[in-house]
């Protein structure tokens, strides 16, 4: 039994399109680095914007596709596989968004580097393509968990970041003070808002306002809670506020989310 039996690598793909089509099951677990804006994620009947460049990841059998509206394109390269060291690496990239399927890069040259070696090994088709697939996906790993950890802070404040962040997603609804939050870390608004960049692919109000957005769209499908219930759970006192942020984000209000067949 070989070493890099627990991945294949079934194919290292790049396109530049603006082509859409209907979401579908993808039937290999995927990773891959969106370029170029703007992109929406199809969920359902919903498009949902995404800031470009971000890194994005699927399990097998889960269903999506990607839309540009006319006249724009959107840059794609992502590798398909199968595998239990493939399937780690997902949960790993979970565990690194807080529980979300995609991360923002404000440097993405690295990641992209490791990409645009993997598609130039998947081409030359040689006979050890195969493990150096492997290599390079390792290597994928250790070159994204640098980017977006920041290497380069202090011990203590990648755990205070780390700490906010699970806050954050624990309880979405709650009130926080960022600028508190810097100087509890002994550390400027400016640095503490790029450490938690790094760490969680976005700026800390832009994090807790997804996780808002997703409390939002659970209670919304799996509970009876009257919106403005919802709404205060998610940190909106006044409905209408709320309404309005979930508009923007789900392209209908709250009740018609609530309303739409899933």
């Amino acid at each position: 039994m070989s070493y890099f039996d627990d991945m294949e690598i079934h194919s290292v793909m790049t396109v530049t399109t603006s082509f859409n089509r209907n979401p579908d099951h993808h039937s290999m677990a995927a990773i891959g680095i969106m370029e170029k804006d703007p992109v929406f994620r199809i969920a359902g009947e919903k498009k949902i914007r995404l800031e470009t460049p971000f890194l994005y990841w699927s399990r097998s059998g889960e269903k999506g596709a990607w839309y540009s509206p006319p006249g724009s394109v959107r840059k794609n390269t992502w590798l398909l596989g199968r595998g239990e060291r493939l399937e780690r690496m997902i949960q790993s990239l979970d565990n690194l968004s807080g529980g979300e399927n995609t991360i923002f890069l404000k440097n993405p040259a690295p990641i992209a580097n490791v990409f645009e070696r993997m598609l130039a090994v998947f081409k030359e088709n040689c006979l050890h393509s195969g493990i150096q697939l492997a290599l390079l996906a390792e290597e994928l790993m250790s070159v994204i968990e640098k980017t977006v950890m920041g290497k380069d802070v202090s011990p203590r404040l990648a755990e205070g970041v780390q700490e906010i962040a699970e806050a954050i997603c624990r309880n979405p609804g709650g009130s926080y003070d960022f600028e508190k939050d810097a100087r509890n870390l002994s550390v400027s608004e400016l640095y503490f808002r790029r450490c938690f960049t790094q760490y969680a692919g976005m700026a800390p109000h832009a994090f807790l306002l997804r996780q808002r957005y997703l409390l939002a769209v659970r209670l919304l499908r799996e509970t009876d809670l009257r919106i403005q219930e919802i709404a205060e759970r998610c940190g909106f006192p006044v409905p209408r506020i709320f309404s309005m942020f979930f508009r923007q984000r789900a392209g209908m209000s709250p009740r018609e989310f609530r309303n739409t067949p899933y």
